[in-house]
Formats: structure tokens, C-alpha cells, sequence
């Protein structure tokens, strides 16, 4: 439920600002024992992510490394405890909607951070690695294209899958009725496929965007950084009308069914979500101590 918060704008923005920010997607899906670990080994897992997105020379991995220090004491700094607050809050309320939109603009200021940070790197690529980039995004978006999974019945059915499985991690199990929640607002999707197009279109000419940025701006970090800001800011400026209107009928979409499933818990399972959401937000709050204090002089 809570990944369904957090990853509404990293299903955008968040997946080609860096790849290190998958990691923060990660963290927020992971287990406590499995957060814990990518949590204290983020820099090695960041670097290694990078050099198998973009193929970083040694210079470039160097400079990564200085920048994800820098990245991380920063968030450390001004922006995971805000984000650890919402987090808590989003197991005790009784609209999660309105905390998932306050998310939202938490994960927006650090990709904002990101931006500022990671230029330098980002305008060091050559085209060749923009390329690279751009062939391992492709990748990441066949996951979404029904016919690269098993035709649109069992691509639909192992979407529906992993809603109840993310959701199960938050909520504990959930009952039938509860599933049939889920199967119900997902079958309000055309029944052609249409919607899985429509979401294809909208991502790639999100990152379009991203990816004529880099291009256009090697070597002036400080103008990829001005773009990457405005971007990350408000993406919808930067996208025609098709693809705002399909951002909005996906989230207005997954807002509908957070709120379904959240009026359908029971005290057990809101029990279990509180208990979850503060166990994350303890963990984020740990890791931001941590870096700060390897920070300190």
C-alpha cells in the first residue's frame, strides 16, 4: 500500500533521474531485515547500478561515488525526516490519499536534490552511454508491454498478483473479498489493451524528454541541472496532452484502489500497516543518523 504511495512518481521522474534513486523505491518495498542491508551498503549497490546503466569509466565512477556521499548527507540533512514523518502518518490515517500526494512532493524534493547533485555526471556521459541508458530503459519498459509477457490476460493477472503481494507486505494477508477489491477496479481498464498502450506512449515520451536533456546539455552541468529541476518539479510541463491525460487516469486510478482497500481493513490489518509503516520510517530515520554522523568531522 505504502509502495503504491511512493512509487506513483518514481513510476516516472524517479526511474531515469539516476539510477540511484531505484534504491529509494527499493528500500521502501523491501522487508525490514532486506531494507536494513541495502540501506548500509547503498554506495556499493549505487555505484553498481550506475555502472551497469551507464557504463561509467573510472573518472565517472569516481566522481559518483564524491557525488552519492554528498547526495546522501544531504537527504540525510533536510529531507528523510520529513519523508520518515509521512510515512508513520500514512498508517494512521484515515485518508491515505492525501498523505500519498504529500509523498509525492517528498520524493519530488529529493529527486530536486538529485538533479543538483548527480549534474556533473549526467553531463559528463557521452553519447554512447545516453544510448546505453536509453536500450536499458527500453528494457525496463517491455516489462509493461503485454505482448513481451504472456499476452494481456496474463500480464493483467500478474499485475493483479503483485498488487495483492506489495499490498500483503503492509497490510498482512489479504481476504477474499479484499482481492476481489483489487480484480474489480482493474477490470474498469479497456478490455483491448488500449490503457497498457496509452501508458507505454506516456512513458517513453516522459522519458524522451529526460533523455534529449542529457543530450543536449553535455558538458553544462549547470544547465542540466536548471532542466533537470524544472522537470522534476513538474513534469506535466513538459508532456502533451495524451500523455497528461493518461498520468492522471493511472494515478486517479491507483488512488481509487489505496482507498478501497484501506476502508476494507480490518483492526488486525490496520494494526499490521501502522506497525509496518513505522517500523520504515525507524529505519529511514537510523540510516539518516548514520550518514550524518559519518559525515561529521
Amino acid at each position: 500500500m505504502i509502495a503504491g504511495m511512493a512509487s506513483r512518481y518514481s513510476n516516472t521522474s524517479k526511474r531515469w533521474i539516476s539510477r540511484i534513486l531505484i534504491l529509494v523505491a527499493v528500500v521502501l518495498v523491501s522487508g525490514c531485515s532486506m531494507r536494513r542491508i541495502l540501506l548500509d551498503n547503498h554506495e556499493w549497490l549505487a555505484g553498481r547500478m550506475a555502472v551497469r546503466y551507464l557504463d561509467l569509466d573510472r573518472k565517472q565512477q569516481d566522481l559518483f561515488a564524491e557525488k552519492l556521499r554528498v547526495f546522501s548527507r544531504r537527504i540525510a540533512e533536510s529531507r528523510l525526516g520529513e519523508l520518515a514523518g509521512l510515512i508513520e502518518s500514512a498508517g494512521k490515517v484515515s485518508d491515505p490519499s492525501v498523505v500519498a500526494e504529500q509523498i509525492e512532493g517528498s520524493v519530488r524534493g529529493i529527486l530536486v536534490e538529485a538533479c543538483d547533485t548527480f549534474a556533473p555526471v549526467m553531463a559528463s556521459l557521452e553519447p554512447d552511454q545516453v544510448e546505453l541508458l536509453k536500450e536499458k530503459i527500453e528494457e525496463r519498459n517491455d516489462e509493461h508491454d503485454p505482448e513481451k509477457n504472456g499476452g494481456l490476460a496474463q500480464y493483467r493477472r500478474k499485475k493483479r498478483e503483485d498488487q495483492v503481494s506489495s499490498t500483503e507486505r503492509w497490510t498482512g494477508l489479504l481476504s477474499t473479498r479484499q482481492k476481489q477489491l483489487i480484480e474489480e477496479i482493474d477490470g474498469e481498464k479497456d478490455q483491448a489493451g488500449q490503457w497498457e498502450r496509452d501508458y507505454l506512449a506516456y512513458s517513453r515520451e516522459a522519458q524522451g524528454v529526460f533523455l534529449a536533456s542529457l543530450l543536449r546539455n553535455r558538458a553544462n552541468p549547470v544547465k542540466l541541472a536548471e532542466d533537470c529541476r524544472a522537470y522534476a518539479s513538474n513534469p506535466d510541463a513538459f508532456l502533451g496532452s495524451q500523455a497528461r491525460e493518461m498520468k492522471s487516469r493511472v494515478r486517479a486510478m491507483r488512488r481509487k484502489s489505496l482507498s478501497a482497500i484501506h476502508a476494507s481493513l480490518d483492526a488486525q490489518q490496520k494494526l499490521h500497516l501502522a506497525r509496518e509503516t513505522a517500523r520504515l520510517a525507524s529505519d529511514l530515520r537510523v540510516w539518516a543518523m548514520a550518514v550524518m554522523k559519518q559525515a561529521s568531522p
